[in-house]
């Protein structure tokens, strides 16, 4: 057995560890994990109880252990042994001890700080709305959370932006990391059907954060690891195309990513709100399809909507953000055509609006089989692309110029 466990096994072994039903050997490679793991140490603490566990002489222990094992083992007849032989456990136990080796399992605090690194470290908790963090944390670069599902890394000044001091803000970051990530799961393995790759959805999560990121994932055998730069709230998108893994990135791989982004009430998108100033060029066509709602899933249509009408009237170009006006073509996550053809002329917001108006007249199911390559368009909606698009744009303009 190799000398260094990975977290996935141990975690694997841990009930039969704590039951002391695993062999010598797996005690020994689960036991030193333990000793430099905080997040399996953390695990194990929550099986065991947090209270000082006195532990008496090692070889009284290991033999007890022994005889605890063999139950799972031996014949019923070879089960009465065992019982003798816990008798003399018994005995022994009772016996006056010459030595006696005493282990202490404090519980770890919610968070520690390394003034050195300047690193705030966050241990999992069930409600991290409760996580009161000390006032070292204006002084912190980085942050990075210990938790059950995932491991996030995030270099602070990157949140430092938001109007809510970090105390108040990171509790609620994290709980909504924690809730979003296992709602885009649930969600996609509802409504995803064959899509959804669900042996992803059971991978451990490596989020970082960092300024002038990138965008991507990668994965191994029990890992997803997701980057994300500046604009940390896409999380959502690129976790939901790891939960994906679309073979193949097209204008509707991106609108859909970026539609599911919006359905997640947890999302960081949804959590900033949607900031709409008049000297956008798109501001009056916003507040056309109706302005400010206190529903922000509803905000952030109407926003692609806006942005999807002044695309379509005045040219994708370059005139705004990457994802407001570029096109398709220009992200690093497509892989389709590079040629101007049907469908990649759209910028991300267009090709989001455009899988929202689908999404409304087709159904959500249809929408689905077309995104993750289960059907062609006209499969899905019984007419084709161009049709499509040009009745999505009279229906856009009346929208907007009614």
């Amino acid at each position: 057995m190799r000398e260094n466990l990975p977290c996935s096994v141990v975690r694997d072994l841990l009930p039969t560890y704590v039951e002391h039903l695993t062999d010598e050997e797996t005690e020994r490679l689960v036991k030193n994990h333990l000793q430099s793991c905080r997040d399996c140490a953390a695990i194990y603490r929550d099986m065991t109880g947090a209270e000082p566990v006195v532990i008496e002489e090692q070889a009284e222990v290991d033999y007890l252990k022994k005889v605890h094992r063999s139950r799972r083992r031996l014949t019923v007849a070879a089960a009465l042994l065992t019982l003798l032989l816990a008798g003399v456990g018994i005995f022994l136990l009772l016996r006056p001890k010459t030595k006696t080796r005493q282990i202490l399992q404090a519980a770890m605090p919610e968070w520690t700080y390394d003034e050195e690194t300047k690193t705030l470290v966050v241990y999992g908790t069930e409600d991290y709305t409760r996580l009161e963090l000390p006032d070292t944390v204006n002084q912190a670069v980085n942050l990075e959370v210990q938790d059950d599902s995932f491991h996030l890394s995030v270099y602070l000044p990157v949140l430092r932006n938001e109007a809510e001091p970090l105390q108040t803000y990171i509790p609620g970051f994290l709980d909504r990391t924690d809730k979003s990530l296992s709602f885009l799961r649930s969600y996609l393995k509802e409504q995803a059907g064959e899509g959804y790759q669900a042996e992803n959805g059971e991978k451990f999560v490596e989020l970082s954060i960092r300024r002038k990121g990138n965008y991507e994932y990668s994965m191994d055998e029990d890992r997803l690891m997701l980057e994300v730069g500046d604009y940390y709230w896409l999380r959502d998108t690129v976790y939901l195309l790891s939960l994906l893994d679309f073979k193949d990135v097209q204008w509707q791989q991106l609108g859909y990513v970026f539609y599911l982004a919006g359905t997640d009430p947890y999302g960081e998108l949804l959590a900033k709100g949607t900031i709409i100033t008049e000297d956008l060029p798109y501001y009056e066509a916003y507040m056309a399809l109706g302005g400010p709602s206190e529903d922000e899933a509803e905000n952030y249509l109407r926003l692609h909507q806006a942005i999807a009408w002044y695309c379509i009237h005045k040219g994708t170009g370059h005139w705004g953000t990457p994802f407001e006006s570029h096109p398709v073509t220009d992200f690093a996550w497509y892989t389709g055509p590079k040629k101007a053809v049907a469908g990649n002329d759209m910028s991300p917001a267009m090709a989001t609006a455009f899988i929202a108006w689908l999404t409304e007249e087709y159904g959500f199911e249809a929408v689905s089989d077309f995104c993750l390559g289960q059907s062609t368009f006209r499969e899905a909606f019984g007419t084709d692309l161009t049709a499509a698009r040009n009745a999505w744009t009279a229906w856009l303009d009346a929208a907007v110029e009614s």
